[in-house]
């Protein structure tokens, strides 16, 4: 298997040790992921526009990181969503919350992504 490249997505408050406390799907394609981090931080994740998640049996998390290469996870949702052919300037990207032992524990396919800092705790 061949290692995708990735960049991580900056947080303001690291997520080494970091737990999920729930994921969500709600109205319009929206998906809420909760996460509490090492200092007792909470954060929520928005994915907006979601068309694919793929739950790996999560737990604690290390990470969370876009996907650059064309995935093969990608390609199958936008052949989900999309009649042939797909159209190159689609806006999806694909996410991947990483588990301690840097493999995916939680991936998403959405078109947007937000965090809210409601209950943030400098470090």
């Amino acid at each position: 298997m061949t290692e995708l490249k990735t960049q991580a997505i900056e947080t303001r408050v690291g997520l080494d040790d970091a737990e999920f406390l729930s994921y969500t799907r709600g109205e319009n394609d929206v998906l809420r992921v909760e996460i509490q981090a090492w200092n007792g931080s909470r954060m929520t994740f928005l994915f907006e526009e979601v068309i694919a998640v793929f739950d790996h049996s999560i737990g604690d998390i290390s990470s969370i990181r876009e996907v650059i290469d064309a995935s093969e996870f990608l390609e199958q949702a936008l052949r989900w969503c999309y009649e042939a052919p797909v159209p190159n300037d689609h806006p999806y990207k694909h996410y991947q919350f990483l588990g301690l032992d840097d493999n995916p524990s939680l991936e998403i396919v959405s078109a947007a992504l937000t965090i809210d800092y409601s209950d943030f705790r400098p470090a």
